[in-house]
């Protein structure tokens, strides 16, 4: 069921956990319509690649979100969140440095435990935890309130590409005189 921005609890990145149930899953599709805190994450996508120019409609970013609060003996209350980030940027071809439009999509789990764990000597270099019998990386919320920034966030990136092409086949850019390769020929 898609939320509209009244009813959304994640129409705010900052969400307090109390109000979703125990051992229950509350699913979302998050977009820039309902949860207007993406768009920030869309810019940083559009900042990092610097492409000359965004044609309309290229930019865009989808989140399916599940969440479930529970608790265990070893964290106490917890989030527990999977989904799949999904959204398309602009960027700069690496060999030849035209602007092209691309996709990503990248699932993602993680469970927000409480913050007292962050400064624990046992959780200091854990980045992972096992809990809700899966791997989930591990983030912390603060009395109750989990920021979903960061999660999100890094889906996003680890779905783009590092280094973007306009073509699998791109020739790239002359060494020499800096023709594109594509479209000319050179003597070099």
């Amino acid at each position: 069921m898609e939320h509209n921005i009244k009813d959304n609890p994640l129409a705010e990145s900052v969400i307090l956990i109390s109000k979703f149930r125990d051992a229950e899953e509350t699913s979302f599709v998050l977009n820039r319509e309902n949860a207007p805190w993406l768009t920030k994450i869309l810019d940083n996508i559009k900042n990092e690649f610097e492409p000359d120019s965004v044609p309309e409609g290229t930019e865009n970013i989808e989140i399916e979100l599940t969440l479930k609060r529970d608790s265990n003996s070893t964290f106490g209350e917890y989030l527990y969140l999977e989904g799949v980030a999904r959204g398309g940027y602009q960027a700069t071809c690496v060999k030849c440095l035209v602007d092209t439009p691309l996709t990503f999509e990248k699932e993602f789990k993680g469970a927000y435990v409480n913050k007292r764990y962050e400064d624990d000597p046992e959780y200091e270099e854990v980045d992972e935890i096992f809990i809700n019998n899966e791997t989930a990386d591990l983030f912390f919320h603060d009395r109750g309130k989990a920021d979903l920034v960061d999660i999100v966030t890094e889906a996003c990136f680890l779905g783009t590409t590092r280094y973007p092409l306009h073509d699998e086949d791109c020739k790239g850019l002359c060494h020499t005189c800096g023709i594109d390769l594509n479209t000319e020929t050179c003597k070099h």
